[in-house]
């Protein structure tokens, strides 16, 4: 034996012994297809068809409707409340605060800074009685009391 072919019996033997198999012949198993099947179609059996009779309705007459006046909406803006008028009675001071101003104190110690004062009414301690509105809260150098805007003030 050659060293070659010693060599490829070996390595056959080897790989038969490693792969499992007890031999060296190969089956193959081939399948054989069943024939289709036809099926035989079974004839359907068609339903009679029933006469129908078909009725066409009138329309009925409507009478038109009246014309409806053409409603056009409007957003509206919510109602805010208007502030109540006050009904001060008091005094007119005079501030000696970042240059002086007249204010509106009540013998209870209310104080009151009012927009616009006339120039009648800027004596220190004259005794009013003053109708106002209450005003938004405003960041002044003056800082004094409730802003207010008169609406009529009298002396008393």
């Amino acid at each position: 034996m050659t060293q070659l072919n010693f060599f490829g019996g070996l390595m056959l033997a080897a790989a038969l012994l490693f792969s499992g198999c007890t031999t060296t012949q190969i089956e193959v198993v081939i399948e054989e297809a069943l024939p289709a099947r036809i099926a035989n179609p079974v004839p359907e059996s068609i339903p009679e068809l029933e006469v129908v009779e078909v009725v066409e309705v009138e329309p009925e007459i409507q009478e038109p409707l009246p014309e409806l006046p053409q409603v056009v909406e409007e957003p509206v803006a919510p109602a805010e409340p208007e502030p109540e008028s006050l009904t001060i009675l008091g005094f007119i001071k005079y501030v000696e605060l970042e240059g002086g101003f007249f204010g509106i104190m009540t013998e209870d110690g209310a104080k009151y800074f009012p927009e616009y004062l006339e120039p009648d009414f800027k004596q220190d301690g004259l005794n009013v009685r003053v109708v106002a509105l209450p005003q938004e809260q405003i960041l002044g150098i003056q800082m004094w009391g409730m802003p207010i805007k008169i609406l009529k003030i009298e002396a008393n």
